[in-house]
């Protein structure tokens, strides 16, 4: 499907992923495996996902300039430099892979129809590396393992499924305004910081997603994460825990979320977090 055939595209429509750049991750192997090369360290997080998810969006948009761009091990190795050129010019002087240890950069990739890949960047805290690639969803990790606890909120405004919430783009008006609604934030959980998180519902009343993470509930005696034809953004911490068996596809209804109800979270920048649900 080609963008210029959806209506309301603007001129500046651009695929989007947010990606994790910290030092700490070149000592894992599993991320390495997911980089440029199985057998060099890598300090993107899960790089070889978030370049998968920008070419799947660039074909179905029918960018043929972005999908050779992005295609194959030069795509992948293309993508990784273009990185490490900017996280190398951002940090001036001082050693990128120190600084990208103690204060880690949040990666905005913007990626044109054209091909052309713009990014931006912010400072994330550090976090603990096994919230990257946990053994499993089975138990919450502890609050030394975890920077924040997050309070999950249901959003009741429906949001129609399209080309644009399947996949991450720079169009994200209704996550923004789920985002809006969300009450002032509240304290923290004992000595672990609180963040907030507001649940997708689609206009049958299924959870799409979150607005800035995937979800996962425990549903007869296994994790459940939405299914793809929800219309939620397939990220790449929802690939990874669904390629390692750590959950399955599965319809959940936001009728069914219940209050206290403990859940799993997760995306490109932050890893995987525990969270707890608040309809009260």
């Amino acid at each position: 499907m080609s963008a210029s055939h959806l209506a309301d595209v603007p001129a500046d429509f651009r695929v989007m992923t947010s990606i994790r750049c910290d030092g700490n991750l070149q000592g894992l192997q599993a991320n390495s495996e997911l980089g440029s090369n199985a057998e060099m360290a890598c300090m993107f997080y899960m790089l070889r996902y978030h370049r998968d998810r920008m070419l799947a969006a660039a074909a179905e948009f029918s960018w043929l300039q972005a999908c050779h761009v992005l295609d194959g091990d030069n795509g992948l190795l293309y993508l990784e430099q273009t990185l490490l050129e900017h996280v190398n010019s951002h940090f001036g002087s001082t050693d990128p892979l120190q600084a990208c240890i103690s204060s880690p950069p949040k990666l905005r990739i913007l990626l044109s129809p054209a091909g052309e890949i713009k990014i931006s960047s912010t400072v994330t805290p550090p976090l603990n590396p096994l919230v990257f690639f946990p053994e499993s969803l089975s138990q919450p990790p502890s609050s030394s393992q975890l920077p924040a606890r997050w309070r999950v909120l249901l959003s009741v405004e429906p949001v129609a499924p399209t080309p644009y919430t399947k996949h991450k783009t720079n169009l994200r008006t209704p996550y923004d305004l789920a985002r809006s609604r969300l009450p002032p934030s509240a304290q923290g959980w004992g000595a672990v910081p609180l963040m907030d998180e507001a649940l997708l519902i689609n206009e049958a009343g299924e959870i799409m997603e979150g607005s800035i993470t995937t979800p996962y509930f425990f549903r007869e005696g296994r994790w459940i994460t939405p299914a793809a034809n929800c219309g939620g953004n397939l990220g790449t911490t929802r690939r990874w825990a669904l390629g390692r068996g750590m959950c399955v596809e599965g319809i959940v209804k936001g009728e069914e979320i219940r209050d206290g109800e403990d859940v799993w979270i997760s995306n490109g920048v932050r890893g995987f977090g525990w969270g707890r649900v608040e309809l009260k």
